[in-house]
């Protein structure tokens, strides 16, 4: 375990015993944890990718206004992601494109992977109907993606087996101010693998989310807070079934987007 998850979940521990809560339950709870990788700007660890910039994908892949795609999240390279950063199957190289339409409420984006040595070119994306939303979203959004090892917990209601963890709430208190504390959150931090969260904490959007088909395991892919201007407390997340990652079948992803303006 990386020195600074552990040195989280003792922070989480102490919080957790101060608020009340009694040891056995901490502990259970503790086990519910989820490896993930935070990826930020403000992270000091190995580059990853890179938040926005061109738009590369092969020549053959449709013109992103085909699809309603108004904006590149971010762009990473899988062989510099540690197989054990997350618990996700994911390949070990090429390269992965999260896309996602901020001008809409309802799940609309993309998750591409692109094998190594495949042929790219930049695509142009137009914006002639760009609103407030998205307005100067291009500017804002850039910059380099670093790795900090990470760990996260249930964080939605509906995910959450209350008679197994009757002190949740406290919890989930204790576990946002511990996150709170790390200097690496904020603006435009992406999360891949692990949990996903949102202000309200009701609804999990990976295990509740609007599939064209059934997954048998649905997991989290990765989950983007923007964390700029007309998008503060923004959450989009890009859900799919393990089998279909280890399968290669990120045209199986599907996105949703949290926003409480």
């Amino acid at each position: 375990m990386a020195p600074e998850i552990h040195d989280k979940l003792n922070r989480l521990r102490e919080k957790a015993l101060a608020a009340g809560v009694p040891a056995e339950d901490v502990e259970r709870w503790l086990a519910t944890a989820r490896p993930c990788a935070t990826l930020s700007p403000k992270a000091d660890g190995p580059l990853v990718g890179r938040l926005g910039g061109p738009l590369m994908l092969p020549p053959g892949a449709p013109d992103p206004e085909q699809l309603g795609w108004l904006h590149l999240a971010a762009t990473l390279d899988l062989a510099a992601l540690p197989a054990d950063a997350t618990d996700l199957p994911l390949p070990a190289d090429g390269t992965l494109v999260l896309l996602t339409n901020t001008d809409a409420l309802d799940s609309i984006g993309e998750a591409i992977r692109i094998p190594p040595g495949t042929p790219v070119e930049e695509r142009e994306v137009i914006r002639e109907d760009a609103d407030w939303f998205t307005a100067g979203l291009d500017a804002l959004i850039h910059g380099e993606l670093r790795l900090r090892r990470d760990v996260s917990f249930p964080d939605h209601d509906s995910i959450i087996d209350t008679e197994a963890h009757p002190h949740h709430k406290a919890l989930r208190e204790a576990w946002w101010s511990v996150k709170s504390e790390d200097p690496h959150r904020g603006w435009s931090l992406l999360q891949i693998g692990g949990y996903a969260w949102d202000e309200y904490g009701e609804i999990d959007p990976v295990t509740q989310g609007e599939y064209g088909h059934d997954p048998e395991d649905p997991v989290l892919l990765a989950q983007w807070s923007p964390g700029v201007d007309n998008l503060e407390g923004a959450e989009i997340c890009w859900s799919g079934d393990r089998g279909d990652l280890a399968a290669g079948r990120f045209d199986r992803v599907v996105t949703a987007m949290f926003f409480a303006p």
